[in-house]
């Protein structure tokens, strides 16, 4: 049988636990009734609870990851992520996801950054991490010039 070239997956936190959707949605509700009472208007509650819904908009919407031969691509509600895996300097590899970067160093902020989040069925998050790890070693040996 021949390894699949591609692989392609699909994560949405918010689905993955009633409790921990409750608690955000608790969190944002609550802030943005703090800020509507300390400037005793609505409008203000309203927009930072859209504001908070805005930034955690991984969280809420789902987002894409595709990994081939060439590199590793997230789709994001908001915007599209590309790595080719000959940029890739730095990576690490955990239970629940991946973090390539293509600087040594972690700068402000995380342009030049990707995290990759895996399944949360951990069959399906075993198949993922295997196939970065064997991508991101493939890529190091061309960089290195071993064959």
């Amino acid at each position: 049988m021949e390894e699949p070239t591609t692989m392609a997956w699909r994560v949405h936190p918010a689905s993955t636990g009633a409790l921990r959707l409750l608690l955000v949605c608790a969190a944002v509700a609550a802030l943005g009734a703090i800020v509507a009472v300390i400037q005793n208007d609505w409008i203000w509650g309203a927009g930072t609870t859209l504001v908070l819904v805005g930034v955690l908009n991984r969280f809420f919407l789902p987002s894409s990851f595709e990994v081939d031969a060439i590199g590793v691509t997230g789709k994001y509600p908001l915007r599209t992520n590309t790595m080719k895996w000959s940029e890739v300097v730095r990576h690490e590899i955990g239970p629940s996801g991946c973090l390539v970067s293509n600087r040594m160093r972690r700068p402000w902020g995380s342009r030049g950054e990707l995290v990759i989040p895996f399944s949360s069925d951990q069959t399906e998050a075993s198949a993922q991490r295997a196939f970065v790890a064997a991508h991101l070693a493939l890529s190091a040996q061309a960089r290195e010039g071993i064959s």
